[in-house]
C-alpha cells in the first residue's frame, strides 16, 4: 500500500499521535518505499477516497483468487 509521504505523515500524525520526529525515525528503521516497491508484485495506491481504495482491493482479490 502506497501514500505520498505528506499524506502517509499526516495520517500517521492523527492515527498514532507522533510527532514528525518519531515518524521518521521510525522509517529510518524501515526499508525505503522504493525498494518496497520495486520487490513489490502488487502495489495498492492509497492516496485517494477510500472507494478508490476499495475497489483496487477488490480487483486484486479477485485476480489472486482466480489465479491459484
Amino acid at each position: 500500500v502506497d501514500t505520498p509521504a505528506e499524506k502517509r505523515l499526516k495520517r500517521i500524525k492523527t492515527a498514532r499521535k507522533l510527532d514528525k520526529n518519531q515518524i521518521v525515525m521510525r522509517e529510518k528503521h524501515q526499508f525505503p518505499v522504493g525498494y518496497k516497491k520495486r520487490h513489490s508484485q502488487i502495489i495498492i495506491d492509497n492516496s485517494g477516497a477510500l472507494p478508490e481504495t476499495s475497489r483496487q482491493v477488490k480487483n486484486i482479490f479477485n485476480f489472486i483468487s482466480h489465479t491459484l
